[in-house]
């Protein structure tokens, strides 16, 4: 399902905004329109259309960026081009981010480290090192505890539930 974003219509003060004031005529916004700073390309894995930009493809190995809730593959513009100089830097948007498709998602750390791996097969990138930050730090740490063999190195920030993680 590819088409405009669907926001749910609600009147402000569900919103906690100022008594009669009326949001339910807010637009629809169609992220295939917004830009990208680097031209967004497609794939299709599992039946799910895919966005991501793959910068300087032909470099040495890759490093893969995985957004945050609320964000999409742009969120790291400026780290694919400083890492772009001198290795292959691609950004994916997750199912329901950015220009990817919005199906209804269940359990999304597990079905986006599925998913990865097989964007990653796609790209034929066998090993990659990856950048996540909160939900795309949860989804490296999942891929990396599944397939350690493509694991080169893991850079995390705001890892969701870090004390579940680390305790013994």
């Amino acid at each position: 399902m590819i088409g405009p974003a669907r926001f749910p219509r609600r009147s402000c003060p569900d919103y906690g905004l100022p008594p009669g004031l009326d949001v339910s005529e807010t637009p629809f916004v169609n992220f295939l329109d917004v830009p990208y700073r680097y031209p967004a390309r497609f794939a299709v894995v599992d039946g799910f259309r895919h966005a991501y930009v793959d910068v300087n493809e032909f470099a040495g190995e890759p490093v893969v960026f995985l957004h945050d809730v609320a964000s999409d593959l742009d969120a790291f513009a400026a780290a694919y081009e400083r890492i772009g100089a001198t290795r292959r830097a691609i950004g994916f948007d997750f199912l329901g981010f950015g220009k990817s498709d919005r199906p209804p998602i269940d359990d999304a750390v597990v079905l986006y480290t599925n998913l990865l791996g097989g964007l990653l097969t796609t790209l034929d990138i066998d090993r990659a090192s990856f950048v996540g930050h909160g939900l795309g730090a949860a989804v490296a740490v999942r891929f990396a505890s599944e397939y350690p063999e493509r694991v080169d190195r893991l850079v995390l920030s705001a890892i969701p539930a870090v004390d579940r993680l680390t305790e013994a």
